[in-house]
């Protein structure tokens, strides 16, 4: 499917806020990348998307593109993640864009390894701050996986390895906020999707809520706006 269809498709968006997007992605941003030795073709044909896409959102030249384009350009590189992911979903290649990164240290890739594998000090850290899944307070080690709020190819190093960053939930709540079946407003009260008709049978309860902690607000306003799927 191509970018413009995914975006019409999956999105709000209409076809001329997509094509919009697509030729943010195709053109500017393409060639700033290329410009800034971050890739030697345009986003579309780059092995290593993901990379380039995050780099590129660190360049005080796309700061200042950005905030002329009232935040255009960084919705269009979001998208465009989003797109990458339905498409090559798997955790090894995005272990394999942080080794093949160049601009992290050998220690930086070890611990973005490890967090992106649910273990290490990111889910250490969560662990000691939730103590048991954020929303069934079920505390079986083995059923709790460390949750990025805001997805991991959409985010900075440093936000991956943001505890705030992060829930605490057993498998079946990951998986359903992964997805964006479901979230949770400003004050932890459970969001779920009209699209996720068997969240009962999936143990989902819409009286299921989170006590929120440090700056999980300000994350899941990023999950709410761009991963859930609406009310």
């Amino acid at each position: 499917m191509e970018f413009e269809d995914w975006i019409v498709k999956n999105t709000r968006a209409g076809k001329a806020s997509a094509i919009k997007y697509s030729g943010a992605i195709t053109g500017r941003l393409s060639s700033m990348a290329i410009e800034h030795g971050l890739s030697k073709v345009d986003l579309f044909e780059s092995t290593c998307p993901k990379v380039v896409s995050m780099n590129l959102k660190e360049l005080d030249e796309f700061a200042d593109l950005n905030s002329t384009g009232n935040s255009m350009y960084s919705r269009a590189l979001d998208l465009f993640l989003m797109y990458v992911d339905s498409h090559n979903p798997t955790v090894e290649a995005e272990l394999e864009a942080i080794i093949l990164d160049s601009s992290t240290t050998p220690t930086e890739k070890s611990s973005l390894v490890q967090s992106r594998l649910g273990q290490g000090k990111f889910r250490q850290k969560l662990i000691e701050i939730w103590g048991c899944c954020a929303v069934t307070g079920c505390n079986e080690s083995k059923l709790l996986i460390a949750s990025h709020i805001k997805p991991w190819s959409h985010c900075s190093d440093k936000e991956r390895l943001d505890p705030s960053n992060g829930l605490l939930l057993i498998a079946t709540l990951d998986k359903a906020f992964d997805a964006g079946l479901i979230s949770f407003d400003s004050e932890g009260v459970i969001m779920i999707s009209s699209l996720f008709q068997e969240h009962k049978l999936a143990g989902v309860s819409n009286t299921m809520r989170i006590e929120l902690q440090g700056k999980n607000r300000e994350y899941l306003e990023y999950h709410r706006k761009y991963v859930f799927k609406g009310a």
